[in-house]
């Protein structure tokens, strides 16, 4: 299976932002078609709220993404604010799976984050000083979320190629399977630790999206943990 991506930046970003940059490129070279909507226009409207309009976020995203899954099968995906208005139009519109960066499971003044019930994988970070990465652990547990947390903060400005490499695997497993099985992590170094000697490799089996059993996490992963959050 292939289809269309939606990639959401997330606020005060922008289209060509690293992480949705890197996510485009994977999309493009698994064949798969992609988007990513300019929100920046609502951000700006500050006096529609501390992060902008998100209503008006909602309703574009909402908008392309009937438009999208009208013509076949459609995964979503965003960082940060984008991540959780991708959670919002998951619950009205058909996707075929959520990849989530950095998201806020609980934002001021706003529903917890949302999800329909599809296959769904988050990149998080431990040090993220928006939100607690506990947090998003306890978010994924109910929803037996793919769960990957690495030593880095919210922007993730370190993992871009291990996000990257993830959300390779994600669309790999939804071709082959239409639904994510066993996701086998490999986690290379971060960027900003290029170079570093590797620490080992932690964890035992994979286990299947939404099933029962240990992550795991071949090959280098410093600082990382791979969680299948059950």
């Amino acid at each position: 299976m292939s289809g269309h991506c939606i990639l959401s930046h997330g606020f005060e970003s922008g289209p060509d932002a690293a992480k949705v940059t890197a996510l485009a490129a994977v999309a493009t070279d698994l064949g798969w078609s992609c988007e990513r909507p300019d929100y920046t226009d609502l951000d700006a409207r500050r006096e529609a709220g501390p992060h902008g309009d998100v209503p008006a976020r909602v309703a574009r995203l909402r908008a392309r993404a009937r438009a999208a899954a009208a013509r076949g099968p459609l995964l979503l995906a965003g960082s940060s604010l984008g991540a959780y208005i991708s959670g919002v139009v998951s619950q009205d519109v058909a996707v075929a799976g959520l990849f989530l960066l950095a998201p806020p499971v609980a934002m001021p003044g706003a529903p917890p984050m949302p999800a329909a019930a599809v296959p769904l994988a988050l990149v998080h970070g431990w040090h993220d000083e928006l939100i607690p990465a506990e947090a998003v652990i306890a978010w994924a547990r109910p929803r037996r979320a793919q769960l990957l947390l690495v030593d880095d903060g919210h922007r993730l400005a370190a993992h871009t190629q291990t996000l990257a490499a993830a959300f390779a695997d994600f669309l790999r497993a939804l071709a082959s399977q239409g639904n994510p099985g066993p996701w086998p992590w490999s986690d290379p170094a971060p960027e900003a630790a290029a170079g570093a000697p590797a620490s080992p490799a932690r964890g035992g089996a994979a286990a299947p999206l939404g099933s029962p059993g240990p992550p795991r996490c071949p090959g280098p992963a410093p600082r990382t943990a791979c969680h299948d959050v059950l």
